[in-house]
């Protein structure tokens, strides 16, 4: 067999929903169901887009608060344990908005900090952790915080420079570079070479 292989019993496909199913399974360290999958793969859009609820699968509005919380606690590859946050609407977390418009939690031992997501000012409530600590910001998905880190990096420095060789002005690739091309660095090696034998 080409493009399958026999084993123990089972045939394995190689295509790519073969593959993302040994992926699972190896995370998880057996074979999950097709339950399990469909879970996971609404876990994982809700974690990286936060656009559907991580438990009941219900596409929220833009501006409709979520709850980050964690969804899937998971063996790790290496030992230890995993876990997957994601977003979960108010029905799903039992939590409702009062008249004045704040928001209602179950009674925990631990308290809800309630944040606004700095990209898309989408409501988050999280959690408390253990050790009493909270997040200075909360993001409603992996793709507001990539957005809003990559927004808060320091734009690229001038790189006009003047080349140490033969003194034309270059813009320079990189923030280190001294000559504007490598005949001039290999001059002024060269250069240098010399001044050292001397």
């Amino acid at each position: 067999m080409t493009d399958s292989e026999k084993v123990s019993g089972a045939t394995l496909d190689t295509s790519n929903e073969s593959a993302e199913k040994r992926r699972l399974s190896m995370l998880l360290g057996g074979p999950i169901s097709v339950e399990e999958r469909e879970e996971r793969r609404r876990v994982y859009r809700s974690k990286e887009e936060g656009g559907i609820c991580g438990e009941c699968g219900r596409v929220l509005d833009a501006c409709e608060p979520v709850v980050r919380k964690v969804l899937i606690s998971h063996r790790g590859m290496f030992g230890g344990w995993g876990n997957i946050s994601g977003n979960v609407c108010f029905d799903c977390a039992g939590m409702t908005v009062k008249d004045d418009g704040t928001w209602q939690f179950q009674a925990e031992r631990r308290k809800w900090f309630r944040y606004k997501c700095p990209e898309c000012t989408r409501g988050v409530a999280i959690r408390e952790t253990y050790t009493g600590k909270h997040p200075k910001r909360a993001f409603c998905s992996d793709r507001c915080s990539k957005t809003w880190h990559n927004k808060q990096r320091h734009p690229a420095q001038d790189r006009e420079k003047t080349c140490d060789s033969c003194g034309q002005k270059f813009t320079a690739t990189r923030s280190d570079a001294k000559t504007c091309s490598s005949a001039c660095r290999q001059k002024a090696y060269r250069g240098r070479s010399k001044k050292l034998a001397k």
